[in-house]
């Protein structure tokens, strides 16, 4: 007697949507919600202000952002409570309760930033096209790029066990 195919339970799942329940279960849910900082500070800022800033890291609930010029700098200073409340409002996780500026260059965005030599993985084309079809379900094309290093990155570590 032979086994009977498993059948599905419910309906399919998006990978985007398994991947962020489960890094809400893991906790670390906010660490994608602080990335649209990053991905979406124009946004929140503002055209102007965007384009004399930059986001430079996030250490507790403390945001450092880098401003190229002293008098944008001293103006910024009177609207850290509304940076605060559009950041806030945007990454709805882990309220930024300090704005930290400092001098300095902010970083070109006319090209992208140099991108580390990349390790050789061989995987079959068949899990390839999986991992490609599944990420092709996440809408943004940021968080599809993180996960599909995030992957490649675990497949290289199961590798070389």
């Amino acid at each position: 007697m032979g086994r009977e195919p498993a059948k599905p339970k419910g309906r399919p799942v998006q990978a985007g949507t398994t991947l962020k329940k489960l890094l809400k279960e893991l906790g670390v849910d906010f660490i994608l919600k602080r990335h649209r900082l990053w991905t979406c500070w124009k946004n929140i800022v503002g055209e102007k202000i965007a384009a004399h800033t930059h986001p430079d890291f996030i250490s507790g609930k403390s945001l450092f952002i880098i401003v190229d010029h002293p008098t944008w700098m001293h103006q910024l200073n009177f609207l850290k409570e509304q940076l605060i409340s559009n950041i806030n409002r945007e990454i709805d996780t882990q309220p930024i309760s300090e704005i930290r500026f400092r001098l300095g260059i902010l970083p070109d965005r006319t090209t992208p930033p140099p991108q580390k030599e990349k390790e050789i993985l061989h995987i079959s084309p068949e899990d390839h096209r999986q991992m490609e079809a599944s990420l092709q379900k996440i809408a943004s094309p940021d968080l599809r790029e993180t996960v599909r290093r995030v992957i490649l990155r675990d497949l290289a570590t199961q590798g070389s066990r």
